[in-house]
């Protein structure tokens, strides 16, 4: 069914999701600029909540991750990165919305947008603009960051010296705590 012909059956009232025979009404006035954008919305969620979404970001964050630090200190370089994470984003969805939509134009969209922004779901909206925060962006990033390896590739162990019980031993034979004490290993060059 083309998006034309369900925004006709929306606004009609004769279309529905699932093939159940309860009837489908749509309280208060109701146009084709309404039907239009609720249909848009309904994409857009599909699209972001969508398995192919999540690997676009994965792969740009597998390629991006080793430039980040997880300092207060933020690079300049971040910036750029930042710029194209969101443009990739914008990207995907616009693409993926135009291949669902027929004549489907993001600026139309973008001003209907304005006027109904108040009718997009919360958890939606906060995905949406979750892709705008710098430091969102940023912990996502770090938290992809692999653990155990640094930027060149190499393995790293991380550790502190701990001292694994306290308590005494009752039945058995007695025995230290382990005590590791890891060091960095030279490497030939």
């Amino acid at each position: 069914m083309k998006d034309e012909e369900m925004c006709e059956e929306i606004i009609e009232g004769d279309y529905m999701e699932d093939d159940t025979e309860e009837d489908f009404t749509i309280e208060g006035k109701t146009n084709h600029e309404e039907a239009y954008f609720d249909m848009v919305i309904s994409h857009i969620q599909d699209i972001v909540f969508d398995s192919k979404f999540k690997e676009m970001q994965q792969k740009f964050f597998d390629s991006h991750c080793g430039e980040f630090e997880d300092t207060e200190e933020n690079k300049l370089a971040y910036t750029e990165i930042f710029r194209e994470y969101k443009e990739s984003i914008e990207r995907f969805i616009e693409e993926k919305l135009e291949e669902v939509v027929k004549g489907f134009k993001m600026g139309e969209f973008l001003k209907l947008l304005e006027k109904r922004v108040g009718q997009v779901d919360d958890h939606l909206a906060d995905t949406l603009l979750s892709f705008t925060d710098f430091m969102i962006f940023k912990q996502l990033i770090l938290e992809h960051k692999p653990l155990g390896k640094k930027p060149d590739g190499k393995l790293a162990v991380a550790g502190t010296k701990a001292r694994l019980h306290t308590e005494e031993q009752s039945d058995g034979e007695e025995m230290p705590d382990l005590v590791l004490d890891i060091k960095p290993c030279r490497t030939k060059e």
